[in-house]
């Protein structure tokens, strides 16, 4: 060996008996802060950031007086949205197909907040009538002269396998789900630019982050929205204009009774009965879900998870491993398949 090299080479030892201890410390508190964070995810019913927001965020006040849009806000986590917003003290805009229902709905909103009748202005709307959008977005600003946020909630849910599914079905979840909540936001887009300011809250899924099986309309749907409304974020950033996107797991609303099957002459679905494959165990209550949600919309959060563990789990894993994560959906996903056809079968007998 050089006789150059021996000096360097007991530097090298050196530097190497004084780091060691100082790389393994890091080492120890590195995977201390990893068993900590996945004890945190194990007990929370939602994304690190969005319960970290629910204790030390934003709680809501300042948006009072300000105007909301809630579609599909005749029922279910739409209505609890309303509720929660009246009582901070938000004009409300509710649409839906269901006129009574709405009516429904603003009656028990009066009646829990301080808001007045003309602070709730309710019209029908159908999602998939897009040419009807627009003279509703002039309804409302007729109303109230300004639409600060909208929150795109209209929707429903879709179970069959993929093969069976009509066509008609596929167009009917995309239709309702993605172009209506793209055709209501491309109305209100440009008045929200003028006033430079403004904030779209979608109701996603975790469909859209997960594959669902059984759900590959409402799935493609749901991705669809992720993927627009991100890439919307980018172009109105500079417009002061905030996009959320609010992913819940199961929830325990109608939802599944809602359902579109793999046609429009099925009856319905009931709830909890082997199709939806949902449990208990992994439901989320509408309450605490449209609570989570609010956290979101107060705060301006980009993108929040809503879900219980194991749920919540997979969300993780989906983003950090995603190929670890594609190969265990594939495998554990073909069991709700099987199980899903199992409940056909009774059906049929």
């Amino acid at each position: 060996m050089e006789m150059y090299k021996i000096p360097a080479l007991g530097v090298l030892g050196l530097v190497c008996l004084v780091l060691f201890p100082f790389l393994h410390m890091i080492s120890l508190v590195y995977l201390l802060v990893l068993i900590c964070y996945a004890f945190l995810i194990f007990l929370s019913d939602g994304d690190v950031m969005l319960m970290y927001y629910e204790r030390f965020g934003s709680k809501g006040d300042h948006l009072k007086d300000k105007v909301v849009w809630i579609t599909g806000g005749s029922g279910g986590l739409g209505e609890g949205l309303a509720l929660v917003l009246a009582k901070k003290g938000a004009n409300l805009i509710l649409t839906a197909r269901r006129e009574s229902e709405l009516e429904r709905v603003k009656t028990r909103c009066l009646k829990e907040s301080h808001l007045r009748p003309e602070d709730i202005f309710t019209m029908p709307m159908d999602g998939t009538d897009f040419d009807s959008h627009q003279g509703c977005v002039d309804k409302a600003l007729a109303h109230f002269k300004k639409i600060d946020i909208l929150v795109n909630n209209s929707g429903r849910s879709q179970r069959s396998e993929a093969i069976e599914a009509e066509l008609s079905t596929d167009q009917f979840i995309l239709h309702l789900n993605l172009l209506g909540s793209i055709s209501i936001t491309k109305c209100i887009l440009p008045h929200m630019i003028e006033n430079k300011q403004g904030h779209i809250v979608n109701i996603s899924s975790v469909a859209g982050k997960l594959c669902a099986p059984c759900s590959t309309s409402y799935s493609a749907s749901k991705f669809g929205m992720n993927g627009y409304f991100d890439t919307l974020r980018t172009e109105v950033y500079y417009h002061n204009i905030a996009i959320t996107n609010v992913c819940p797991g199961p929830v325990a609303t109608r939802i599944i009774e809602n359902a579109v099957q793999k046609d429009f002459h099925q009856d319905p679905c009931k709830n909890y009965d082997g199709l939806g494959e949902r449990t208990w165990k992994v439901l989320q209550t509408p309450e605490r879900c449209v609570d989570l949600t609010f956290v979101a919309i107060a705060n301006q959060l980009s993108e929040v998870w809503i879900a219980k563990s194991p749920m919540l789990i997979q969300f993780y894993i989906s983003q950090y491993a995603p190929t670890t994560f594609r190969m265990l959906s594939a495998r554990l996903g073909y069991l709700r398949v099987e199980a899903y056809r199992k409940a056909q079968d009774a059906m049929k007998q």
